[in-house]
């Protein structure tokens, strides 16, 4: 049996971040740890993450959660889209300022020159130009700030880890 699931992260025009994902936890905690990979992705506060799921009118469609898949087909696409969401954040941000793109960094839901963070801009500012002002954005690069990414694992076979413990008196 081999499936793919899909992870859609959209950070909307107040900086807030989207991730509406394919399955639904089930005791594995995918709300909180999903929110963490893309928040890590995209320099932002994890508890600015909301995640979506189990709701078929908003979440891509996919097989739904099973086994310990979850976390490390739904992790990838999760962090594949947002990666894509913070080049085109950085793209926009480096056009702005006329700096090259290796030059920014992202922390604390702000975009900026490494080293100069008053040279820079926040996360809502920059889902705001990428929403409302298309013609300001680089040549090549779409307008709004969000991405769907579909992943399958190169084997059907997928591997986490886990602990399980036993406490007796």
């Amino acid at each position: 049996f081999m499936s793919t699931d899909a992870a859609t992260v959209r950070i909307t025009p107040n900086g807030k971040v989207d991730v509406a994902h394919t399955g639904a936890s089930h005791g594995q905690s995918l709300e909180t740890t999903i929110a963490q990979v893309v928040a890590d992705e995209l320099g932002v506060d994890f508890r600015n993450v909301r995640v979506l799921q189990g709701d078929t009118d908003v979440t891509p469609f996919g097989p739904g959660t099973g086994g310990s898949r979850s976390m490390v087909i739904l992790g990838t696409a999760a962090r594949n889209a947002a990666r894509e969401v913070r080049e085109r954040m950085v793209a926009i941000v480096a056009h702005q300022l006329e700096a090259a793109p290796a030059d920014l960094v992202i922390e604390d839901s702000h975009v900026h020159v490494a080293g100069t963070p008053a040279l820079g801009m926040t996360i809502a500012e920059v889902a705001h130009m990428a929403y409302s002002s298309p013609a300001s954005l680089p040549a090549g690069v779409s307008p709004g700030l969000e991405a769907q990414v579909r992943w399958a694992p190169e084997s059907w076979v997928t591997w986490s880890n886990a602990c399980h413990m036993c406490a007796c008196e």
